[in-house]
């Protein structure tokens, strides 16, 4: 939707990208007024798309003097290009409690082409990567969220692909959550989807995004059968992401593959794939956990001889 911002702010130069942000000093009196006349307020929620946007310097002030002043636990969003180890170390040090990156997508076409966002799966990763580290260094407790979008219908099964073995490559801390696509008014997305029939009006915009866990993220918002480019990356989230490297590229190889991938999207098929993953994923946990107690007996018996 920022999209339809920068035409209504008639910002259409294709390099200029406009980002408003409030000095340090009026953030942190808007959030003094907030514990004033709102002391019950026990975290507080930065919505910035991009949290990290602000020079280094700024942001590192920002924090020294929202742990002085505030001092409450707070969540942030974060984008790709501009996190680094140093952000994220004033943003810990500072009460963060909750992060998360959009990424939207494991395939450069859709992000690209689709979506607009000049951010690669490359470049995605890396930021993971940064994020993942100091986190694990600094505060392993804190939550690591990482977002992708699903049932676009301009991608392909290569691309919904790419987005699931992203996913399986995910540090296993991080949590992922799906998103449907929404169709946003003043977006070329929406636009695109109107004129191929994708939504038939105005009014058929938005989808429930909150029922990411339900049908609404399963079903296929046309024909009402189950979706294989939301199936597949579910499945990778909630259980192939958790078997082992071997056996979680043969379950996906076979998932992706046109026959595979095709029968995700029938009623007949794809409940039964679901469990037979779930079974692995669940049989495989439980080996795990056989064995680190078996483990453990061990060596107590060596400890106490």
């Amino acid at each position: 939707m920022n999209e339809a911002l920068g035409h209504l702010y008639h910002e259409h130069h294709p390099k200029h990208v406009p980002i408003r942000r409030l000095s340090n000093d009026r953030v942190i009196r808007e959030l003094e007024w907030v514990r004033r006349e709102f002391p019950f307020v026990g975290k507080i929620l930065f919505t910035d798309d991009d949290f990290t946007a602000r020079p280094l310097e700024e942001l590192r002030d920002l924090c020294d003097k929202y742990r002085t002043a505030i001092g409450l636990p707070f969540d942030c969003y974060v984008s790709a290009p501009t996190v680094s180890g140093e952000k994220i170390d004033a943003l810990i040090h500072a009460g963060m409690r909750t992060v998360s990156l959009g990424v939207q997508s494991g395939s450069d076409r859709t992000n690209f082409e689709v979506y607009n966002r000049r951010i690669s799966r490359r470049r995605n990763n890396t930021a993971i990567a940064t994020i993942s580290k100091r986190l694990r260094l600094l505060d392993p407790k804190i939550p690591f969220k990482v977002h992708y979008i699903v049932k676009n219908p301009w991608e392909s099964r290569k691309d919904v692909a790419r987005t699931a073995r992203m996913i399986c490559g995910l540090p296993r801390r991080a949590y992922v959550i799906l998103f449907s696509l929404n169709y946003f008014p003043g977006t070329r997305i929406f636009d695109r989807a109107l004129t191929e029939g994708v939504v038939e009006n105005v009014d058929d915009d938005v989808e429930d995004y909150d029922g990411w866990t339900g049908k609404h993220l399963t079903l296929d918002r046309k024909t009402g059968r189950p979706s294989p480019p939301a199936l597949l990356p579910l499945l990778a989230v909630q259980h192939i992401r958790f078997l082992p490297i071997g056996l979680r590229g043969i379950v996906l190889l076979l998932l992706s593959n046109p026959i595979g991938f095709r029968l995700l999207g029938t009623w007949r098929f794809s409940g039964k794939i679901r469990r037979i993953v779930e079974f692995l994923s669940r049989s495989y946990a439980a080996f795990r956990a056989l064995f680190r107690r078996r483990g453990d007996s061990a060596y107590s018996e060596r400890h106490l001889s």
